[in-house]
Order: C-alpha cells, then structure tokens, then sequence
C-alpha cells in the first residue's frame, strides 16, 4: 500500500471575512490577506475542498485567497469523506476573524486531518473582552459528517451572539458557559435540527428586555391585598446582577431550561422552563422573591 502523503500548513492573516467566503453571507466591497506556508510538499496535486486545486512546489511561500466552495457549504448529507484522502496538519493565526457583524479577535486554530477525523485540538478567540475555547472533533470518515465539541467562554457579550445565530435580541449581559455540544451537519440548520449537549452558564450584568418580572409581582400583590406597593424600578426589562442556569439541548432546537437563579439587590428569581429556538418560544415558571414583600409563584409565557 502507497504510503499517503502529509501536508504542513501555516495560515497566517490580518484580517479574515468569511462573509465574503460562505455565498449565503457575501457581502461586497471586502477583502483579506493570508500567507500560507507549506512544508514536505510532494508533486501530486490534492483536493481540500470540493474544487479547490493545489500542486505547490516545495517549501513555497504562497499569498492566496482561501476557497470554500457552495457544493461543500450546500450538500445537505454533509458529505466530507473526501478529506480522508490527504492527512496534514494545520496552524492558523489571525488578528481578526469577522463573521455577520461579529468580530473576534487573536484566533488560533492548531489541527490534525487523519483519514477518518479532522481533530482541531486549539479552537480560540477574543470577543472584546471575554474569550472563548472550542476544541473540536469532526469526523468525516461517516455521512452526514458528525461534529463533537467541548465548550468554553468568559465573559462574552450575549447580544452579538444571538443576532448570529438569528435569535431574539432581548437578553443582554456577559455569558460564561462550559460544557459540550454534539450533532450531525456543520451549519444553522443542522445546529437548530440535530444538534444536543448540555451548557452550564452564568451571566453577569443580565438584562432582559420587553418585561419587568419585579413589578409584575409588585401589581399582582397590590390587587389582592390591601398594600399600597410603590415599585422601585419602572424600566421595561428584568435586570439582575448574576444569574446561572444549565440548558440541554435536544434535536429540533429544544431547549431545557433548569437551575436557573437570578440575584439582584431587591429580588432573587428562579426557576425552570423550555426554549422552542426553532419558533423562538420561551415558556418558563419563575419563583421570584421581592425581598421586601414576600413572594409569589408565576407563569410566564413568552414568543
């Protein structure tokens, strides 16, 4: 048997816009620089992505726009089995990554391609001031390619996020989470369809928008007693200084909601519920403690 030849590969960049990479995303009037450095080249010339030709000479020194190919992005069997006819490994380094309206920044990719898995052992990236680690597993020997990953952020703003992945942009706030999410397929859908895994999450400097939970309780309270309740805060969102909860994820875009734990000085909320991500449904039941007025238990239904 031939033995296979194993390509080393150095990417390097300022900036990146894989808005002008992925066609669902093109956006005009933008550009990106890599240098790409490739070692122990043979002659023969290899596939990486579905159309994308390469017969380097040893040790050359290519400046090149990268190419990801529509085929590869809109195959709905997430057919990646091509990838197991090359190995090489691959070292990324990029000032700045943009994706939508997303900027992340200091990324560092460190990858292995074997015959039947892609291992990317480093994963990382600035988002302002938090950062995030994705180590990940794909392994394309089988189809649809299955992608297995170990979650871990500090401190990254909440609101960027839901408008990526087309969520409501009530919730604000710094997310930290650890945990792991796995399924079939590499994109919105197939996340939103076949994806599941567990997230144990907490926020900082949390704001919800559309509802003050507090007075709500406060103007319940007032209409069946015969206290006076003069709310404290009238703005139109539930904020809270700290709040924790643990989300599973199942296919369909079904979340579970437990554990959760909202402290802010004048209350503490808690509870459990279900996320619909795919109708952007959330139906929760809240135990919330006014700490100057006692407590009442509720039903919250919100679309």
């Amino acid at each position: 048997m031939a033995k296979k030849n194993r390509y080393q590969v150095e990417l390097t960049g300022d900036t990146l816009n894989l808005n002008t990479l992925l066609p669902e995303l093109a956006q005009p009037n933008s550009s990106e620089t890599a240098s790409l450095t490739l070692a122990n080249t043979p002659s023969p010339s290899f596939s990486f992505f579905s159309h994308a030709q390469a017969a380097p000479s040893p040790n050359a020194t290519i400046m090149a726009r990268p190419v990801i190919t529509s085929a590869t992005i809109e195959n709905k069997a997430y057919d990646l089995t091509h990838w197991g006819d090359i190995e090489f490994s691959l070292n990324l380094a990029l000032n700045k990554l943009l994706y939508k309206e997303l900027e992340i920044n200091n990324v560092k990719l460190t990858a292995l391609n074997n015959p039947k898995s892609l291992n990317i052992d480093r994963l990382e990236g600035q988002i302002l001031n938090g950062n995030f680690s994705l180590p990940t597993v794909i392994s394309t020997s089988i189809v649809p390619a299955h992608i297995s990953m170990n979650v871990t952020m500090n401190n990254i703003p909440l609101q960027p996020l839901l408008r990526v992945f087309d969520q409501p942009e009530n919730f604000s706030g710094l997310i930290s989470a650890k945990g792991h999410l796995e399924g079939a397929g590499y994109n919105h859908n197939a996340f939103l369809n076949s994806w599941q895994g567990t997230l144990d999450t907490s926020l900082s400097e949390f704001k919800m928008l559309g509802l003050n939970i507090p007075q709500v309780i406060q103007q319940s309270i007032a209409q069946t007693t015969d206290q006076v309740v003069y709310p404290e805060d009238i703005e139109n969102y539930t904020k809270a200084d700290s709040v924790i909860a643990q989300f599973k994820l199942a296919p369909k875009g079904r979340v579970t909601l437990n554990q959760l734990d909202a402290q802010a000085s004048a209350y503490q909320i808690s509870g459990q519920g279900q996320l619909d991500l795919q109708r952007h449904n959330l139906d929760v039941m809240l135990m919330v403690n006014i700490k100057k007025v006692g407590v009442k238990r509720m039903n919250l239904f919100a679309n």
